[in-house]
């Protein structure tokens, strides 16, 4: 899952798969500086880590042009 610390939408639809979020998931941070995601993170009671893509090489790989965004890969 794509998502910002700011982003009201992202903590809405981690908060929706926050019972499902397991090793089988990655949280990536786009738009933010180091840090900003966990602490959102943990201020939703999520104990995940997420990572960091500010520069946005994984979004662009992955075509992701706004967050919230899950993709799921078989």
């Amino acid at each position: 899952i794509f998502f910002s610390s700011w982003c009201s939408d992202c903590k809405k639809e981690l908060l929706d798969n926050k019972d499902k979020l397991n090793d089988k998931y990655i949280l990536i941070n786009t738009f933010d500086s180091i840090g900003k995601g966990d602490i959102a993170l943990n201020s939703l009671g999520i104990n995940h880590s997420c990572f960091y893509d500010k520069s946005r090489v994984i979004a662009k790989k992955y075509n992701v042009k706004f967050v919230p965004k899950e993709i799921r890969i078989p």
